[in-house]
C-alpha cells in the first residue's frame, strides 16, 4: 500500500509558518507579496510527496527541480522571476510526466536507477535553461509613431504575450501614439490603423508569443506615450509580466485592462467621468485614483486581499467613495476581478 499524501498537511504547516515569520516582521512584506515570491514551495511540497507516495521517479524530480529553481528565481538568484521561468520551460515538465507514463511501471533496482537518473537529468536540464536560457536571439527596439491626422477621438488596443507594459499620456502634439517597443531580432509587428472616420480613428499593436531571449534578463518592453488631446478608449490584454498605466493626464473614456498573471497598477486622471473593466487572474492590483471623484467600483475577490483607503466602504462587495463637497461631481465606475491576490485602492491627493 502506498502512505496517504502529506500535501496538503506541509502545505498548512508552511503556510502557517512563513505567516508567522510575516506578522512577526522576520519577513518583509505585505501577505501577498511574500505569499507571490514564496509560491513555488508549492511544486517543492508536491514533489516531495509525490517522492514520498511513490507515484514514480521522473515526475516527482522534475516538480521539485521546478520548484527550486522558480522559488531561487522570485528570491533574486537568476536573471528572471518564477513567472518569466515558467513560460519558458514548462515544456520540460511534460517530458517529465510523459517519461513517467512510459517508464513508471519498472520496480527494479535497474529500473529505478535509471528513472531517477533520468529525473535529475531532467532537473540539471532546468537549470541549464535558466542560468544559460541558450537559445533563442537578442531583442531589438521597434520605435512606434503615429499621427494623429486629424481625429476628434480613438480607441486602442494593445496585446501582449509577456514582459513589461509602460503605458502613459504626454505623446507629442499631433501624435496619436508613439515609443518604442523591444523585440526578438526574429519577430516584427505592424501596427493596424483605421483613419478618422467621423472623427475617430482605431489603433492596433499585437505582440509576438513568448521568446526565450539570449540574454534571461532582457524581455519583452513597452513603453508607449499616447495623446491628451482627443478622449480615448484603451484596452490592453497581457498574458504574463507587469503593466504600468498612468493616464491621469489624459481624457480616458474606457478603460479595459486584462492580466493574466502578475501585476497591475493604474492611475486614473481627475476631473472626469470614466469607466472600465480590469481583470487579474492571479497578482496584483493597485489603482491610484483621484479624491475629487465619486467612485463605484463592483469587486469580485477569489483568495484575495482589499485594501482601502480612508473614506472608502465596502458594502456586499461594492467599494464606495464619496467625493467631498466643491468637487465636480464626475464619476468613476469600474468593475475589477482579482480571483488570487490582492487589489489596493490609493487615493490621491
Amino acid at each position: 500500500m502506498r502512505p496517504r499524501s502529506l500535501f496538503f498537511p506541509l502545505l498548512l504547516v508552511a503556510a502557517g509558518v512563513l505567516l508567522f515569520l510575516v506578522n512577526f516582521g522576520y519577513v518583509q512584506g505585505t501577505t501577498w507579496s511574500v505569499l507571490g515570491t514564496y509560491w513555488p514551495a508549492v511544486l517543492i511540497i508536491g514533489g516531495l510527496d509525490g517522492l514520498y507516495r511513490r507515484d514514480g521517479w521522473i515526475g516527482p524530480l522534475v516538480l521539485l527541480g521546478f520548484g527550486v529553481v522558480l522559488l531561487l528565481g522570485n528570491l533574486g538568484y537568476f536573471a528572471q522571476n518564477a513567472w518569466e521561468l515558467l513560460l519558458r520551460l514548462w515544456p520540460i515538465f511534460l517530458i517529465g510526466i510523459g517519461l513517467d507514463l512510459a517508464f513508471g511501471h519498472g520496480r527494479s533496482t535497474w529500473s529505478v536507477l535509471a528513472k531517477v537518473l533520468v529525473g535529475l537529468a531532467l532537473v540539471a536540464a532546468i537549470f541549464w535553461f535558466a542560468l544559460a536560457s541558450p537559445f533563442g536571439t537578442a531583442y531589438h527596439p521597434v520605435n512606434i509613431n503615429q499621427a494623429l491626422n486629424g481625429a476628434t477621438s480613438s480607441s486602442m488596443q494593445y496585446s501582449i504575450g509577456a514582459g513589461e507594459f509602460d503605458l502613459q499620456g504626454g505623446a507629442g502634439a499631433n501624435t496619436l501614439v508613439s515609443g518604442t517597443v523591444s523585440l526578438p531580432e526574429s519577430s516584427q509587428f505592424a501596427p493596424h490603423y483605421n483613419a478618422p472616420k467621423n472623427g475617430q480613428s482605431s489603433y492596433m499593436l499585437e505582440g509576438p508569443g513568448v521568446t526565450i531571449g539570449a540574454n534571461g534578463s532582457e524581455q519583452m518592453t513597452w513603453n508607449l506615450a499616447v495623446t491628451n488631446a482627443i478622449p480615448l478608449t484603451i484596452k490592453v490584454d497581457m498574458g504574463a509580466g507587469s503593466m504600468a498605466i498612468d493616464l491621469s493626464q489624459t481624457q480616458l473614456e474606457t478603460l479595459d485592462a486584462n492580466l493574466g498573471v502578475g501585476t497591475t497598477t493604474i492611475e486614473l486622471p481627475s476631473g472626469r467621468s470614466l469607466n472600465g473593466d480590469i481583470n487579474t487572474a492571479i497578482g496584483e492590483v493597485v489603482l491610484r485614483i483621484p479624491s475629487c471623484a465619486a467612485v463605484n467600483i463592483s469587486v469580485d475577490r477569489g483568495i484575495s486581499e482589499l485594501k482601502l483607503p480612508a473614506g472608502y466602504a465596502n458594502v456586499n462587495g461594492e467599494v464606495i467613495y464619496q467625493a467631498p463637497q466643491g468637487c465636480s461631481g464626475n464619476v468613476i465606475d469600474l468593475h475589477v476581478s482579482t480571483a488570487i491576490g490582492s487589489l489596493q485602492i490609493v487615493k490621491l491627493p
